[in-house]
């Protein structure tokens, strides 16, 4: 039922038990359309008024998919995570994906991910640079996070962190990308390797 407009009345108008219901009584009930604690009122349309029911425990006030109308539902932040602790050797200078380093986030909308990753990388008998890099959604970060190492050298964890802006909703694969970088064709042993990624709401 949608609010109907009051008239504009003069001194003496006659005011009839149908006017009042429709004024007063149906007015009334879209002014306050609760019947439950916790309900919320909110326009349906300009001249309609809804209740919107108390939303499941830890639940957030949002819009809804089409950006009409409130709704319940979880936050739009998102978190995914990959780790992975099988070892491997690699001594090439081509780039590739490094081995079980691939995962995937969903953001629910257009978002700015944002992803902490670490690696374990020591090398054999002679010198040796470790590179590595997150890519998300096929795009490589703009920056490498490497270690120079030195023949008999102990592994080192390298820290990285990659920030992707403009990232729309829907699955999105995140990797890890490797190379030698020293050029003398040693190879490194990555011992093991993980991210976190969070997609921010842009």
């Amino acid at each position: 039922m949608a609010r109907t407009a009051y008239p504009t009345f003069a001194t003496n108008d006659a005011f009839t038990a149908s006017q009042a219901n429709t004024y007063w009584r149906d007015n009334d009930l879209q002014y306050f359309p609760y019947t439950t604690a916790g309900d919320m009122q909110y326009a349906a349309s300009p001249s309609t008024t809804s209740r919107l029911a108390i939303g499941a425990a830890y639940k957030l006030l949002r819009a809804n998919s089409a950006g009409t109308l409130p709704e319940w539902g979880q936050a739009p932040f998102v978190v995914a995570s990959q780790n992975n602790s099988t070892s491997y050797n690699y001594s090439s200078t081509t780039v590739r994906d490094m081995p079980n380093s691939s995962g995937t986030i969903t953001p629910l909308v257009t978002s700015t991910v944002i992803i902490f990753a670490r690696a374990e990388a020591a090398n054999g008998t002679g010198n040796c640079w470790f590179w590595y890099r997150p890519r998300c959604n096929g795009v490589d970060s703009a920056f490498d996070y490497s270690i120079l190492q030195y023949s008999g050298g102990i592994g080192v964890s390298v820290p990285a962190i990659a920030i992707f802006t403009g990232v729309t909703a829907g699955a999105k694969t995140i990797v890890l990308r490797e190379r030698e970088g020293y050029g003398a064709a040693v190879a490194y042993t990555v011992s093991s390797k993980s991210w976190i990624a969070i997609a921010v709401p842009e």
